[in-house]
């Protein structure tokens, strides 16, 4: 050891007497923005348990799924043609942790039928789907189906416009009474430049209190919508700036959809909120939110996910961008822990140059938006989750669409192979013949990953 090694080595130590909690004190800072950049995934991590749902004759999309009494999910999805992927059935099937349907019901599917949400409304199911009607089929609907608690279709009603092209994106509890609302994304069959976000109150039975249609003159798109209270919303989404890059989107609403306020955050070449969350009392001063979704960086680099910390009034408090150069991230979902963590999912898309392999992405964060944990899940290719509800204790259930080409859902006996015989030869036809692989084929998977381990913030109290 130099001299001079040997004296910072000292300095060093005395600092770490004289000063014990600066190291620390300096760890527990919020600073206000961070890229990370993301290891490699590391598949493997455990589940509670995990169900795939399909059969080889036909494709089947699961779009949304509820948590039940005694650890079973009910899922509501499409069941499409094998030949032309078009929409054949919409399946309702409550799944078991042994991956077995204890029920299933299957109901013709409307034109181009695709379900987007479900939620659960006392002893019903209300689901959202998109749909075509119209005259030769051309233009875009959403439609509302009730079901029992069994999955038996009840009743539906038509949502459409004589203008608009309607595009259902989720369904939220309302806050004031008992009801929902869907929102929908409206686009002028004359003009797609106007296009805007519209949210739709119903009683629980169907009957519509109110519509509301977000106007400024801009483009825009509310993609979610999150109670806070017993009178007041918060809508994220998306909107068109002055210099044309969309821009992330929060409101706050009244329980009539009236706007509080309103506060665009232009990030990158373009930019996305996806979902929100109440920030954690005490990780912040009063009350504010956990924002999440993408960012399209200027380098033309992938997309990266994002997660904002705001204040009561829209003041952005902290903000963190996670990225990989082989992947674009999504921030699709983010739930805050009352123990000050937050858990932000993604869909991990690989890029047209990787080799690397869709999969979904869990990333918990530290109060302060410190990465603490990540975790990939993956079970078939092309994997993409479609919702996220929260489990009985902690658990994490997710829906998802995946290709499964590995033969596992396969009727068909496997073939006898005879050991010994000469080989014939082949043609030169045969030979020169491309190799056409078994086409993979979409099956519904839901899985619940496990509740996070207990956390105590180190922080906590010591600022």
């Amino acid at each position: 050891m130099t001299r001079i090694s040997r004296f910072l080595f000292i300095a060093f130590l005395f600092t770490l007497v004289l000063f014990p909690h600066s190291s620390r004190a300096q760890m527990c800072d919020t600073l206000y923005e961070t890229i990370v950049t993301l290891r490699p995934p590391t598949f493997g991590f455990p589940t509670v348990w995990d169900a795939k749902y399909g059969i080889r004759d036909s494709m089947v999309q699961l779009g949304s799924g509820i948590p039940q009494d005694g650890g079973t999910v009910m899922a509501i999805g499409r069941r499409l043609s094998k030949d032309d992927f078009r929409p054949e059935e919409i399946v309702l099937v409550e799944l078991n942790r042994r991956g077995r349907a204890l029920k299933e019901t299957s109901f013709p599917a409307k034109d181009a039928e695709e379900p987007i949400k479900m939620i659960q409304l006392g002893n019903e199911f209300v689901a959202i789907s998109n749909i075509r009607g119209g005259a030769g089929r051309a233009e875009k609907w959403a439609r509302l189906s009730w079901y029992d608690g069994d999955g038996n279709y009840k009743r539906e009603k038509i949502l459409k416009d004589s203008v608009f092209d309607y595009k259902s994106l989720s369904l939220s509890s309302s806050v004031e009474q008992p009801g929902f609302i869907a929102l929908l994304h409206a686009i002028s069959r004359d003009d797609e430049e106007d296009q805007n976000g519209v949210l739709m109150r119903f009683t629980p039975q169907g009957e519509l209190l109110w519509r509301r249609a977000y106007r400024p003159g801009i483009p825009n798109v509310l993609y979610n919508l999150m109670p806070i209270d017993e009178k007041n919303y918060l809508a994220v989404g998306t909107i068109r700036m002055d210099d044309g890059r969309m821009a992330g989107w929060a409101m706050k609403l009244g329980f009539d959809g009236a706007v509080h306020w309103q506060r665009t955050y232009p990030r990158g070449a373009s930019s996305i909120f996806r979902h929100a969350a109440m920030s954690p009392g005490y990780t912040v001063e009063g009350q504010g939110f956990v924002l999440a979704g993408d960012s399209e960086p200027y380098d033309d680099g992938p997309v990266s996910s994002w997660v904002m910390a705001i204040d009561a009034l829209g003041e952005p408090r902290w903000q963190r961008y996670f990225r990989r150069p082989d992947y674009e991230l999504t921030g699709n979902w983010i739930v805050t822990q009352k123990d000050g963590r937050m858990v932000l999912m993604m869909n991990a898309k690989a890029t047209e140059d990787s080799s690397g392999r869709n999969h979904l992405r869990m990333l918990t964060l530290s109060p302060r938006g410190i990465l603490i944990q990540d975790e990939a899940y993956y079970e078939g290719l092309g994997a993409r989750a479609t919702d996220y509800v929260p489990g009985w204790n902690g658990e994490r259930i997710f829906t998802a669409v995946i290709e499964d080409d590995m033969g596992e859902l396969e009727d068909e006996e496997t073939p006898i192979v005879v050991v010994g015989l000469a080989a014939t030869e082949k043609s030169e036809e045969e030979k020169s013949a491309p190799i056409v692989p078994s086409a993979p084929v979409h099956i519904g998977w839901v899985f619940v990953a496990t509740a996070l381990d207990p956390y105590e913030d180190p922080c906590l109290g010591r600022r």
